[in-house]
């Protein structure tokens, strides 16, 4: 399930399924009891996040792309906070920060956050979730970054997992090179990362680089490494060690 937090990987899926166990992909925030789409197994829309459920509607903002939803399940406002919910349900739609697409079957897509989208050097607007979704695959990362704002290109900052620690710092190299590579070649030029950067320091709630529930705070990380980006930017490698 989706519920304000990562999309589960296609192998992940196939990986259960191949040992019986069939799951259901949904999504939904506490905002609207976790109601909104769900994904049936006999759907073949791998990636999607599936159709409204009954009583929900979905739209997607034409200027924002964020997702809009509409439905019995969504909450009258926040405790003591009109501000907050005024920002948050406008006309009886709920804003969900999310940002996606339809496609011609009803489908809802997921694309990425709309206060995480940042706007390059070129001037065009970075969505960093697509991009980082061409990393998911490789096992020497634990976490991801897209970072760049201001930037001529994205960068990615990792973390490496336990695996990628394993590995010696040219075999390391090597792996996130070639996932770069394979990476860009379905991005559109003014998307393509790089340099892949792999951080010194974990990331975690105690340097408040990760939320309470260990999702990237990408604005601190962001700031975090900012006076830094413009020289891995410019570095010969494709992928260099903080």
């Amino acid at each position: 399930m989706r519920f304000g937090a990562a999309m589960l990987p296609e192998t992940l899926k196939n990986w259960y399924k191949k040992i019986g166990i069939e799951i259901m992909i949904g999504y939904g925030m506490t905002e609207n009891c976790a109601i909104s789409t769900h994904l049936q197994p006999e759907h073949n829309k791998p990636g999607s996040v599936g159709i409204a459920q009954p009583g929900a509607e979905i739209k997607i903002d034409p200027e924002t792309n964020e997702i809009l939803m509409k439905g019995p399940y969504v909450m009258t406002g926040y405790y003591e906070d009109p501000i907050k919910t005024a920002e948050t349900i406008k006309d009886g739609w709920l804003h969900t920060g999310d940002q996606g697409r339809m496609d011609e079957d009803g489908f809802l897509w997921i694309t990425g956050r709309v206060k995480d989208t940042f706007k390059s050097a070129k001037g065009q607007f970075i969505v960093p979730a697509k991009l980082e979704k061409g990393f998911e695959e490789n096992s020497d990362i634990e976490q991801i970054c897209i970072v760049g704002l201001g930037c001529p290109q994205p960068i990615a900052l990792i973390v490496p997992s336990e695996i990628g620690l394993e590995k010696s710092k040219e075999e390391l190299k090597a792996s996130l090179n070639a996932t770069l590579k394979e990476a860009n070649k379905n991005f559109e030029n003014y998307q393509k990362v790089s340099t892949v950067v792999i951080v010194k320091d974990q990331w975690g709630v105690e340097n408040n680089l990760l939320t309470p529930t260990l999702k990237v705070k990408r604005n601190v990380v962001s700031s975090h490494y900012q006076d830094l980006l413009t020289g891995w930017h410019e570095d010969a490698e494709a992928v260099v060690f903080e």
